[in-house]
């Protein structure tokens, strides 16, 4: 392998749009184990997505032996998931019991706590779902950038005066909980680092070099967390744009890139500085545009000087104006249609249109892609609850809710609405089915605990699972909603269920998402295109437009940190273009239809409409004459499995499907609740004894109180009894386990695998691993009665080798309620293997048939199924 860089000290990787980032990552990640003779190594890897994550480690151990990656102690993740491990995994405090809130989670975990925060009822039920996610967005600035609330001049503005005065209440609810948001949980760590000189050596101990990717999006606390995991010795590699720095609305700031080099001048080290300059993806007609549009800044940046790997025959970029928005939108379709006609597209999906914002500037396209039947997917539009299959689910929570004596006559006026509105017949439906009879009959006959409960069976009697079979993965999400409405609910409250969804109805916050036609044109967002690329790129509505001034905008006026520059705005267009492989076309409009305001073209554009770069018209002759990138466009991702998604496979494909296609979320089972508190239970004892404690001086009630997660659907007597019977399994546990729970007999608790069986990555975590004498015993917690778990062990049995590559293992199953360790023989590996394999090509290929078995009564699925016998 060529040489890029010395392994050591602070290096910084300008990389330029196409230029094979992910590529020079994973081969920075196999120069390091390759090149370092200490072993122990640690070697964290931090991405800003879980998308880019999971395609960092399928490629990476796609490309090295899982063996030798796997002798050096590897983190890869997103810097909330690092931050929270390393928190875990060495601070002496029990941050492993904490739980972190999603973006969503958070707004609801602060929704369910606004009286606490002492905002009145009134206020709540007006404006509290609103009042939430504002609120989630001043108190993450507040973490993010350190910011002294107390030395803010509100200029008598109470809306974030009182925000920011119930900031350190939030905090301690948060800690009380034993929660993280995304902020605090970078917070903390940073905090520990400055303040705690053993964790903060354990963790140099453990690992010594970093790699950020999308260092230009870094924020004020990320920034100082790097620095300060890195120090002394800075293996701190950075890659990045300052280019394509485009979410300072978020708190990222672009001088960390900018200034890296000068930093490390003041501490006396040497950067390394290396330009990944040569862009792979686009046409050198399309990459001079983008240098020339580049030249017309006026602000301070680093000039990379990209050059085009594609010297082929190319359309120059199209940049092109229109009276209206209708002529607009008439130009991209036909232009669509007739690449399509002349075989230059092969498929639709190899089109994106992007936009600075789809809730704004979509509408008039979209209308005429669908006169036109030309199909295409929304990303970042928000129109889940504005779809007829949205409103007739919060039409149905409606008629639930209401109890108007003419509920009925109400209801069909609504759903004769979506059918007017979207062409379809409802009305005809419910009425041929008597699905409101139903519905009165089962509501009037069963009491509900939870929301979830209510939806599942509305979706049941309403044949919602059949009906939109096509649609499953937005069941799913509603789903997904339902269930983490009910985590934060103190009671069943369908009531707040019901304002929230209207809540998310006028945010606009969540996609719905067609899977029906993978051969769809892309409409999305140009902050949601970043990492992604397509033949044919459309920029639509380049205009100048005032923005809506949200309330983080005008926090940051009351800071003097106004986001709202044209710096940023500036880099949102670059990085719209170069996503662009073939052909870019440009457009603008100097009317909207229905307004009478004249708009000019985008002003970092007008000096191109006349430019030798540039075309003012689209000559299908000058791009049937280009040739081409030989690549496939099927929008099939990464496809990572674990021991639980390849198990249920092979009981039900059909399950499968439900599971972790559509990602149906169900009632919590009273089992896998106590389960998860069992396990969760165990890890805290055993990581205490990591800490040099002994399992005799450790307090088994306070810790299964501190730990124990109450099921909403329980009442207070029947979680009581649960974590009774835990306490009884534990200290038996303890007892009939004692040789083992020494800190030197443990080799790992909760250890995560990464490994490639025939290029597919499986992923997991091995409960537990013990050494007594010469064994290593691999054992795995159970808390159901005595069955055949051969085909669990055995897979990670054969997990636990390709990481380890120790063969002498031993598998066990210790059974909670009973007291037994059971030892267990392996199945044969090429059968394991084998079996992970048809799997997996089934799942490519889709195939999701029913397989009715013994196993549908406890299937959590039987309810929905057809096949269930």
């Amino acid at each position: 392998m060529e040489k890029t860089i010395n392994v050591k000290g602070p290096q910084l990787i300008l990389a330029g749009p196409g230029t094979g980032k992910t590529t020079f990552l994973i081969s920075r990640v196999i120069e390091l184990i390759e090149n370092l003779s200490d072993k122990r190594t640690g070697i964290v890897v931090c991405t800003f997505t879980r998308k880019a994550t999971e395609e960092l480690k399928v490629r990476l151990y796609q490309s090295y032996p899982v063996t030798e990656i796997n002798k050096h102690n590897i983190i890869i993740g997103t810097i909330h998931s690092i931050c929270f491990e390393l928190l875990a995994r060495y601070s002496e405090y029990d941050y492993g019991d904490y739980n972190i809130l999603s973006e969503d989670s958070q707004v609801h975990f602060i929704y369910s706590k606004l009286k606490n925060l002492g905002y009145s009822s009134e206020k709540i039920k007006k404006n509290g779902w609103v009042l939430a996610e504002e609120l989630a967005q001043i108190f993450n600035k507040i973490t993010d950038e350190e910011i002294d609330v107390e030395k803010i001049d509100f200029k008598n503005n109470e809306e974030i005066e009182d925000a920011c005065k119930v900031y350190k209440t939030y905090k301690k609810l948060l800690k009380r909980f034993k929660l993280f948001d995304f902020a605090t949980i970078q917070e903390t760590l940073l905090r520990e680092l400055e303040n705690n000189t053993t964790l903060k050596k354990t963790i140099s101990d453990s690992f010594q070099f970093y790699l950020i990717d999308e260092f230009q999006d870094v924020n004020n606390i990320q920034n100082k967390i790097f620095i300060n995991l890195s120090e002394p010795e800075y293996n701190l590699t950075v890659v990045g744009d300052d280019d394509q720095s485009i979410y300072g609305f978020r708190g990222s700031n672009i001088e960390h890139i900018k200034g890296f080099e000068d930093f490390f001048k003041k501490n006396h080290k040497q950067v390394q500085i290396k330009f990944l300059n040569i862009n792979y993806r686009s046409t050198k007609k399309i990459v001079d545009f983008t240098n020339k549009l580049l030249e017309t800044v006026n602000y301070s940046r680093v000039d990379k000087q990209i050059k085009a790997n594609r010297q082929n025959v190319a359309h120059k970029p199209i940049i092109k104006v229109f009276e209206n928005d209708e002529k607009e939108a008439t130009f991209i379709c036909d232009t669509i249609i007739e690449l399509k006609q002349k075989d230059i597209i092969k498929t639709y999906n190899q089109v994106g249109i992007l936009f600075r914002s789809l809730k704004g500037h979509a509408g008039t396209i979209i209308t005429e892609l669908e006169r036109k039947n030309l199909p295409f997917k929304l990303f970042g539009a928000g129109d889940m609850f504005n779809t007829a299959f949205g409103l007739e689910f919060i039409t149905l929570l409606d008629f639930y809710l209401a109890r108007d004596i003419e509920k009925e006559i109400i209801f069909y006026d609504k759903i004769a609405e979506i059918d007017i509105n979207f062409n379809v017949d409802l009305t005809t439906i419910y009425t041929q089915n008597n699905y409101l009879e139903e519905l009165n009959n089962l509501f009037n006959s069963k009491r509900y605990f939870s929301c979830i409960d209510l939806i599942y069976d509305i979706f049941i009697k309403t044949d919602f699972f059949k009906r939109y079979e096509t649609y499953g993965n937005n069941i799913g999400a509603i789903t997904s909603i339902v269930l983490s409405f009910d985590d934060f609910s103190d009671f069943f409250d369908p009531w707040g269920l019901f304002s929230y969804l209207a809540y998310l109805k006028n945010a606009q916050n969540v996609d719905f998402e067609n899977k029906l036609d993978d051969n769809a044109i892309n409409l999305m967002t140009i902050h949601q295109a970043k990492g992604l690329e397509f033949p044919i790129v459309f920029l639509p509505s380049q205009i100048e437009r005032s923005l809506k001034t949200s309330i983080v905008e005008k926090f940051n006026a009351l800071i003097g940190k106004s986001n709202k520059n044209n710096e940023e705005d500036f880099r949102v267009l670059y990085v719209g273009a170069t996503r662009a492989e073939d052909l870019l076309i440009i457009t603008g409009t100097r009317h909207l239809m229905q307004t009478k305001k004249v708009y000019e073209l985008n002003h970092y554009l007008k000096s191109f409409t006349n430019n030798e770069v540039t075309s003012k018209e689209f000559v299908i002759s000058n791009i049937s004459a280009s040739e081409f990138r030989n690549k496939n466009y099927s929008n099939n991702e990464n496809l990572v499995l674990s021991y639980n998604k390849v198990r249920l496979f092979e009981l039900c494909p059909l399950a499968y499907m439900y599971a972790n296609e559509w990602n149906l979320q169900t009632v919590r089972i009273e089992g896998l609740e106590f389960g998860r508190n069992i396990h969760k239970i165990i890890e805290t004892i055993i990581r205490y004894i990591l800490k040099d404690k002994t399992s005799k001086q450790l307090d088994i009630e306070q810790i299964i109180e501190d730990n124990w997660v109450n099921a909403n659907f329980r009442n207070e007597d029947e979680n009581q009894k649960f974590k009774d019977a835990a306490y009884k399994q534990i200290k038996l546990f303890i007892k009939n386990c004692e040789k083992f729970l020494i800190k030197t007999n443990i080799f790992s608790i909760e250890d995560e695998f990464n490994v490639n069986i025939n290029n597919n990555l499986i992923t997991g975590r091995f409960d537990a691993v013990f050494k007594e004498n010469d064994d290593i015993i691999l054992v795995d917690f159970k808390t159901g009665d005595k069955k055949d778990y051969s085909s669990q062990l055995s897979f990670y049995s054969l997990c636990f080798k390709e990481k380890y590559k120790i063969d002498s293992l031993k598998l066990a199953i210790y059974y909670l309620k009973d007291g037994a360790l059971e030892f267990i023989k392996p199945q044969d590996e090429k059968f394991v293997v084998q079996k992970i394999c048809d799997i997996a090509s089934k799942i490519r290929n889709k195939q999701f048939q029913p397989k009715p078995s013994k196993y549908c009564k406890d299937c959590a699925f039987n309810n929905i199924c057809d096949f269930s016998v």
